[in-house]
């Protein structure tokens, strides 16, 4: 339902929905409507707010919030670059066998983090 939420706060007219709006539109029930809000706004790709003079609240995608996600993401590659270096260096002993299938993952995960700027 979060991705129907998102989807739809996306591409509407105007950008900012309110609950009841958001319901009715995507045909869905106010306890999933509650729940994908719920992790949207706590996740930070949406965020609500109210209006001078209103008393209801609307929902709109938060500016820069795909900026956001793709820097947090940027960030998780590099920390698990970090702790697959470290599973190999604590493995570097071992028998051939262990090491062999995270092998790969370093210089696969080290290019991943470089292309998004992260090290």
């Amino acid at each position: 339902m979060a991705g129907r939420v998102i989807g739809w706060l996306l591409i509407c007219d105007p950008p900012a929905q309110t609950f009841n709006q958001l319901v009715a539109v995507l045909r869905a029930s106010k306890g999933s409507i509650s729940s994908a809000l719920q992790v949207l706004v706590t996740g930070g790709l949406v965020e609500r707010f109210s209006r001078p003079g209103e008393r209801r609240d609307y929902y709109r995608v938060r500016p820069g919030a795909w900026v956001d996600l793709a820097r947090r993401q940027s960030g998780l590659y590099g920390a698990f670059k970090g702790l697959t270096e470290r599973g190999l260096r604590l493995l570097a002993g071992a028998p051939a066998a262990p090491r062999s299938s995270p092998r790969a993952s370093p210089s696969a995960t080290a290019s991943v983090a470089a292309s998004m700027g992260s090290t």
